[in-house]
């Protein structure tokens, strides 16, 4: 379930608000949480408040790695080599 919910998550093709715009089944794309930026799948799992309060509390500081992604798969690309097996499955745990 993870290996496809974090392809799903890289290739960004997750049923997020801003996808749903782009499909025009939705007509706002604004985050639910923060209300400040599109919902799209680097938001939503990494740079939202909400998503920001979540990695803070994890056991592996996520927070402090560079949040300057222009999407969710650079962002995993970013991590893999910094994280161990057990960190990385972690992190999907997470997401």
């Amino acid at each position: 379930m993870v290996r496809i919910f974090s392809w799903r998550a890289c290739h960004n093709i997750l049923p997020t608000k801003d996808n749903l715009v782009r499909r025009r089944v939705l007509k706002d794309a604004r985050c639910c949480f923060c209300h400040r930026a599109d919902e799209s799948v680097l938001h939503v799992l990494w740079e939202c408040g909400a998503a920001q309060d979540v990695w803070a509390g994890s056991a592996i500081r996520f927070q402090k790695f560079d949040t300057m992604q222009v999407d969710f798969g650079q962002l995993v690309a970013s991590l893999m080599p910094r994280l161990s097996l057990e960190e990385l499955d972690l992190f999907w745990v997470i997401c």
